[in-house]
């Protein structure tokens, strides 16, 4: 089913944290000869943001999901721009779509509002904080929710132990931060 492969795309390795597995039922059958049809919603072109894209579309082609045979994606982007939101998640619900993967917050909120009711699974990524973003209910379980993805939300106290464990010793840790994304 191809709901499945576009959550263990995301989740499968490809530098994000999983959030969660729903068995959410695919809006299509699993015939051979079915075309499925993906939404990709996208808040701006940014490296790690297009390769989040990227791997997504890499990791169909290799489950076999092959563009114009058996697959088409609808890459949209809004460029940051906030009107285009939600016209975008409309676009992609009215169509409509067999999946929709939104990567970042705002195209993920926009899309589960568009989307609510219609049966269409959305997958989001690039979401620190889906439950405050007010993407799922919870942390674990989305029972009766058409909602999934992977969540990029660091946390920090991990990681220093982790380092603390790799240097012991150590004394100061300093952090390289822009304000700028």
């Amino acid at each position: 089913m191809v709901y499945k492969r576009l959550l263990s795309v995301l989740s499968g390795g490809r530098s994000l944290l999983l959030l969660s597995a729903l068995t959410l039922p695919i809006v299509v059958g699993c015939s051979g000869e079915e075309q499925y049809k993906i939404g990709i919603s996208q808040v701006v072109t940014h490296p790690a943001l297009d390769a989040t894209r990227e791997g997504v579309i890499a990791g169909m082609l290799e489950a076999g999901y092959i563009e114009g045979e058996n697959v088409e994606f609808d890459y949209q982007t809004s460029e940051g721009d906030s009107s285009l939101f939600a016209s975008i998640a409309q676009k992609f619900v009215s169509e409509p779509k067999d999946a929709i993967v939104t990567i970042a917050t705002p195209d993920s909120q926009a899309t589960v509002s568009a989307a609510e009711g219609t049966g269409i699974p959305v997958i989001f990524s690039a979401v620190t904080d889906p439950v405050g973003a007010g993407l799922v209910t919870d942390w674990k379980s989305h029972a009766g929710e058409n909602v999934t993805g992977v969540s990029d939300m660091i946390v920090v106290g991990d990681d220093i132990k982790l380092i603390r464990e790799i240097i012991p010793g150590l004394k100061t840790l300093g952090t390289v931060y822009n304000a700028g994304e």
